[in-house]
Parts: C-alpha cells; structure tokens; sequence
C-alpha cells in the first residue's frame, strides 16, 4: 500500500506540474495495475475462510483481469507521450540514480541535485 500512495503521489506531482516530477512506465502500472493484485489476494483469503465463493468475485476478476492487461499495454505509450510532453514544455530530465528509478523531470537544473 505504501508504494501505491508514492506512486499516487508522483501521478499527482504530474497532474499539477510541479517543479519536481517522477514518472516512468512502471508508476503508471502501479497505480493502475494495483486492483487487480489486490483483488486476487481478497479472493484467496474469501475462498479459504468461506465454504461457497460468492459469485461477484469471478465477476470482479475478469473485470480486473481485463483492466490489467489494458493497463500493462498502456503503460509504455503514455509513458512515452508524457516524456514528450514534458520535455516539449520545457521540463528537463535529470541524470537516474539507478537503471530501475522513475525519471525525474525538473523546471531547473539546479533542482537536480
């Protein structure tokens, strides 16, 4: 959960353009791939504890099932057109700390540091 709020958090940043923004393929799917994954774990906890699953749960998992495919495919075409879209109004991109972090986008140099 902590990782999902951090990642709500750089969606926001994007949202509002402030002076230091994160982002990357992967925040995307997090946030937006996260139903799905919790929706299995309610499912498997629901179907231990009670004799009969209930019908909505296989409703609910094709419907999350679905969503995260959408989702996963989505996620590099936005990433993508927001790096574009960053970059075309004026955001620069800092050097990453690893090969793994999110890319940061800043209004200045000096904020890279």
């Amino acid at each position: 959960m902590f990782v999902v709020f951090l990642s709500w958090r750089d969606l926001i940043s994007l949202v509002y353009l402030e002076e230091k923004i994160y982002f990357s393929w992967r925040i995307f799917l997090i946030c937006f791939g996260f139903p799905i994954v919790f929706h299995m774990f309610s499912s498997v906890i629901l179907v231990f504890f009670i004799k009969k699953p209930k019908l909505y749960i296989s409703h609910l998992f094709k419907f999350f099932t679905v969503n995260f495919f959408v989702v996963l495919i989505l996620s590099i075409p936005v990433s993508l057109y927001v790096d574009y879209k960053l970059k075309s109004s004026g955001y620069l991109t800092c050097d990453k700390k690893s090969w793994i972090a999110p890319n940061e986008y800043v209004n200045n140099v000096n904020l890279c540091h």
